[in-house]
């Protein structure tokens, strides 16, 4: 949405970013696991963690798009905000999250937020999708 212009604005609140070959390689190690109740975190880096609007802006930018998406409080988006509301307005743990246990476990090298918005956006303009 963002990068055809359709997204103007979004609350302002953290969130991480994982790259969907990393969700995908923890979700394919947590099977190969033979540790019973063993728990595996598919969240990215802490330190890529930033709000939709500013990963949207990151994308755009990427991508050569000049549209950009304000970062706004989520008071002022009101109802608007929907199930969001209660997430936009709780305080983030610091760290938000810690994936060093899944990445020991599991041999991770996780992808960075913006190598993988790159390979996102080449991936969509490959296949005609922007």
């Amino acid at each position: 949405m963002a990068l055809r212009g359709e997204l103007t604005e979004y609350a302002s609140f953290l969130l991480t970013w994982p790259f969907i070959d990393d969700a995908a390689l923890t979700a394919l190690g947590a099977l190969d696991d033979d540790r019973a109740g063993a728990r595996y975190l598919a969240a990215g880096r802490n330190e890529d963690a930033m709000s939709l609007a500013a990963f949207c802006n990151l994308g755009c930018a990427i991508a050569g798009v000049a549209h950009r998406v304000d970062d706004v409080p989520a008071e002022r988006l009101g109802e608007r905000l929907g199930s969001m509301r209660a997430y936009a307005e709780r305080k983030p743990a610091v760290p938000m999250i810690d994936p060093s246990e899944t990445v020991r476990r599991l041999g991770l090298d996780l992808v960075p937020v913006e190598a993988g918005v790159e390979r996102t956006v080449r991936w969509l303009k490959d296949n005609g999708l922007f």
